[in-house]
């Protein structure tokens, strides 16, 4: 049963995952024996997680974006257009060989990426799925005559993942989706920047998992569509994760990957992009992890056995040895990837005003003058 992370502090829910399978174990024992700015974070992150004054920050934040006006969409809206264009200038993820390259923006509200394109390519059209206001999803703000939107819950794409018939004692059939939006196209760019909200209305069989579901969907929407060659960029949390060094060790197969985190936006947490060029979805390694996202989507959603009982209820096989295996062939490149990535978090941290209080007064207390003792 996994944990319920009301027990857990603010702080901690938005740096952590909760679940800590014997994989995460073995992956956070090797990255500390190897690299210190990741032992560092480690230990911010605690410092954090005892902190009122974290909770605050992170409390009034969430209590912002859940009552976000006009203005404070529209920021939202220009803090990913300078996302976009940050990642532009870091990563030169717009490498397109024409002036009218063709992109797929899957979560695309507020339509920031897209922005950030369109304004370097006005040429470019792109095509789009978000979810609808009516389900929780984001506004819209980005908007140009080249933009076609599909409005729809991408996970929710059953047909396009493999599955042509719901499983009859499903509780929610209905849900589910036949469609194949944008399937003839091939796509230069594909942004893959989909979070799971907290205004979503969702059962109780989906509050477990829901990231896992929301990844694997956008990235099996994404390969049947990205043309040869093509970019791809995901949003993701946690380098040290298992689910997400499983997709890192993946995409070094069939791509050129590299790791993006803004300086200032969202720092402070464990969120990043993966950038991953020159991708190969025809490859053989390309096509066994689509079939591998295919069932792991039908696993996350139906259960293993076409039941919601038996959705997974933590990520990992339980016995560490495929972890084993992939840091002893990729835990150098993970390290290396990693280490820009966490050293920007932990400097976020670091000078958040709720821990450097904290380090403050622990200098103070550490060095009270000592009263002399009576003659």
């Amino acid at each position: 049963m996994p944990e319920d992370t009301e027990s857990l502090s603010v702080l901690q829910r938005n740096t952590e995952m909760v679940d800590d399978p014997r994989e995460q174990q073995i992956i956070r024992e090797y990255l500390s024996k190897r690299e210190p700015i990741f032992q560092e974070l480690c230990e911010l992150k605690k410092q954090g997680w005892t902190s009122a004054e974290g909770d605050k920050v992170f409390d009034e934040r969430k209590r912002k974006a859940d009552s976000a006006g006009p203005q404070g969409r529209q920021r939202f809206f220009l803090m990913t257009v300078r996302i976009g264009d940050e990642m532009a200038r870091r990563t030169n993820v717009f490498r397109f060989d024409n002036q009218s390259p063709l992109v797929l923006d899957l979560c695309m509200a507020p339509g920031g990426f897209t922005k950030s394109v369109l304004k370097r390519f006005p040429d470019a059209h792109v095509h789009a799925i978000t979810l609808p206001l009516e389900d929780g999803g984001y506004h819209v703000i980005a908007k140009h005559p080249h933009l076609s939107i599909v409005y729809a819950d991408i996970t929710l794409y059953a047909t396009d993942f493999g599955v042509t018939e719901i499983p009859v004692n499903h509780p929610d059939p209905a849900l589910f989706s036949h469609d194949r939006p944008y399937q003839d196209c091939r796509y230069d760019l594909v942004f893959c920047g989909g979070a799971v909200l907290r205004a979503q209305p969702r059962a109780e069989y989906r509050r477990v998992g829901e990231h896992i579901r929301l990844n694997v969907s956008q990235l099996i929407f994404a390969f049947q569509r990205i043309k040869p060659g093509g970019t791809l960029v995901l949003l993701l949390h946690k380098i040290e994760a298992w689910d997400t060094v499983r997709i890192l060790h993946t995409f070094s197969k069939f791509a050129d990957i590299k790791l993006f985190k803004p300086y200032k936006a969202h720092a402070i947490k464990s969120t990043f992009y993966l950038v991953a060029q020159s991708v190969q979805p025809q490859t053989p390694e390309a096509v066994k992890a689509l079939e591998e996202w295919k069932t792991l989507w039908y696993d996350w959603t139906f259960g293993a056995d076409g039941e919601t009982s038996s959705i997974p209820s933590q990520i990992g096989s339980g016995d560490g040895s495929e972890a084993t295996e992939i840091l002893e062939e990729y835990g150098t490149r993970l390290v290396e990837l990693g280490r820009p990535i966490w050293k920007i978090q932990a400097d976020a941290l670091r000078n958040s005003g709720f821990i450097k209080s904290r380090l403050d007064n622990e200098s103070c207390h550490d060095h009270q003058p000592v009263e002399a003792p009576k003659s």
